[in-house]
């Protein structure tokens, strides 16, 4: 938690400040996914209006684990750059004018870089951008551009009606 009163801001005040943050791993789908480097150095900016405050949240962190596709190791860049804003008497909870991480002069850094690093990372984590995952028949690792011999599937007998009726 980081005090916001200790900066005594004043209507147009700035204050930039660094803060540490060390992200505990990441879980998606089953898998764990590192942050590094340990800790992340944010940059906070915070400016003070007659009506309230205004955050801004920025930092760059990887983020390795296995590919969605292959499970081969992979890592990511994210670039964060969030955003928040507290009116003064709003309530913290107001999506337009309330800021969530902020309570009683108190700004939970932490849980606003996880919830920022998690929406600026892409839908799946990638070994690279052409990775063609893995063969459903036999698991063998495709390569973009490389035959592959893999028996064919043996199709499901439950599925004849099915194919019946598109053929």
């Amino acid at each position: 938690m980081f005090d916001l009163g200790s900066l005594r801001l004043a209507p147009g005040d700035v204050r930039r400040v660094q803060v540490p943050v060390a992200f505990d791993s990441l879980e998606f789908g089953g898998e764990t996914y590192a942050v590094e480097p340990v800790p992340v150095e944010c940059d906070l900016e915070l400016q003070a209006t007659q009506g309230g405050l205004y955050l801004k949240l920025r930092f760059r962190a990887d983020v390795a684990g296995p590919c969605f596709r292959c499970l081969e190791p992979a890592t990511v860049t994210a670039h964060v750059n969030a955003t928040e804003y507290q009116e003064k008497g709003a309530d913290p909870l107001d999506d337009e004018l309330g800021c969530e991480y902020l309570d009683d002069g108190e700004l939970d850094v932490e849980r606003w870089a996880r919830d920022a690093l998690v929406l600026a990372l892409p839908g799946k984590i990638l070994c690279r951008a052409d990775c063609a995952g893995l063969c459903p028949g036999c698991g063998v690792r495709l390569e973009p551009g490389v035959d592959h011999d893999c028996a064919p599937q043996e199709l499901d007998p439950r599925w004849d009606a099915l194919r019946g009726l598109l053929e």
